[in-house]
């Protein structure tokens, strides 16, 4: 359906066809896309991308993405779980096993993060704990559903893809991606960027 809604916001802005440039969850829509209008996608930028094999999330951990709609510190410590060069290893680790107890431990910045990042993060912490029961639950439901029925496991996409990738990613099994740049052959470059995690361009702008 988001793949749908997409295509049709290009069409009401009178948008034949354009390059896509994705993230995450929104990697596997775009794959989607290309399929359903494959003249409308001339390429592809998949950053830590979900692939069409979706991602698994077990039932008796999801607890922690509906604390996310009630409780800011819970939204830090996963976001900070995506962007792990950004802070100190000790207390990102601590703060991540705080996650099963009901006092969350905080993770503190590496030194050389600039406050313009801090802000940045900050930011994005402010408006995830302000995202819909839709985005926190509802797409963690979706997204388990389509691994265990692989709904989209014979989806390859077509398009000329570069697929990029953070070297401490822990959420993107670098399996999955390897397997679909192997399946789209000449189509696709993996690339692999050193020392970040999920946020590419938040961890590493330039």
């Amino acid at each position: 359906r988001h793949a749908e809604r997409m295509l049709l916001v290009m069409t009401q802005l009178g948008i034949e066809c354009c390059h896509l440039i994705t993230h995450s969850t929104g990697g596997l829509i775009g794959f989607i896309m290309s399929r359903i209008a494959p003249q409308r996608i001339r390429r592809i930028v998949a950053l830590a991308t979900v692939t069409p094999l979706a991602l698994k999330f077990p039932r008796d951990e999801r607890g922690v993405f509906k604390r996310c709609m009630e409780d800011v510190e819970t939204v830090e410590v996963l976001l900070a779980g995506a962007l792990p060069s950004l802070y100190d290893a000790a207390s990102l680790g601590q703060a991540v096993a705080s996650l099963s107890s009901e006092t969350v431990s905080r993770p503190v910045f590496k030194e050389s993060v600039s406050d313009a990042t801090k802000n940045v993060v900050q930011r994005l912490v402010s408006d995830s704990h302000a995202c819909a029961e839709g985005v926190w639950l509802g797409t963690v439901h979706h997204l388990d559903a389509a691994f265990r029925n692989r709904t989209y496991a014979g989806l390859v996409p077509s398009h000329r893809t570069l697929l990029l990738c953070g070297e401490k990613d822990e959420i993107i099994p670098l399996a999955h991606l390897r397997a679909l740049s192997s399946a789209m052959g000449d189509c696709a470059v993996l690339s692999i960027v050193p020392n970040v995690g999920h946020s590419l361009l938040v961890e590493q702008p330039a």
